[in-house]
């Protein structure tokens, strides 16, 4: 669990960007945070006054796991910067082109922090919204999957789009596709992690 003094100014860089005086926070389910090999999240109720009044926001904050040989493989580094870039490029242009709401298919992006040891990102918890996590089942139902991969399909047909669209940015940079030799410190280390059991 993130310490509560890193919790603390995660929550005050998102009330600052959502406009929040006189705000508080909850921890929800203390006993559910959820941990991988790329994030620890917890989840966080927070409630505080606008000048239109009082909101509440339900937002996942992902935290960098505490783990010497991700930040030796240089995993961790890769992984928050593609992630932030989806959020504040990539999504940018997927709304502009596709004239959707993207909060139907993502979370909205609330804050983030890519410096070296200080990794986090902060962005809506959808569950408020009527989506629900897959728990207990190591696999999608035909439902899930269908609704998966329609996402998917929109999504690469709108990245194609991109690919002659888009400006050649730093941040744009960041979304070059993975895949088995590319970025070679970030595979390489998720197999050992992975294989390790750590």
């Amino acid at each position: 669990m993130a310490s509560e003094d890193r919790l603390n100014y995660v929550v005050k860089q998102v009330t600052k960007n959502l406009g929040l005086k006189n705000y508080k926070y909850t921890r929800i389910g203390l006993d559910e945070t959820i941990e991988n090999y790329l994030g620890e999240l917890e989840f966080i109720t927070i409630t505080g006054e606008t000048d239109d009044g009082e909101i509440k926001k339900d937002i996942v904050v992902k935290f960098a796991p505490n783990s010497a040989e991700l930040r030796e493989w240089g995993a961790l580094d890769v992984v928050y910067r593609v992630e932030t870039a989806v959020y504040t490029v990539l999504l940018a242009h997927f709304k502009r082109l596709a004239k959707f709401d993207t909060r139907e298919l993502f979370p909205e992006f609330l804050y983030s922090d890519c410096e070296q040891y200080k990794e986090v990102l902060a962005v809506s918890n959808m569950c408020s919204n009527g989506f629900r996590r897959c728990a207990g089942n190591r696999f999608l139902d035909a439902d899930h999957m269908l609704v998966s991969l329609k996402s998917l399909a929109k999504f690469h047909a709108l990245s194609m789009i991109l690919k002659n669209d888009i400006k050649k940015t730093e941040d744009w940079n960041n979304l070059v596709p993975n895949c088995f030799e590319y970025p070679p410190k970030y595979t390489t280390s998720l197999r050992l992690y992975h294989g390790r059991g750590i």
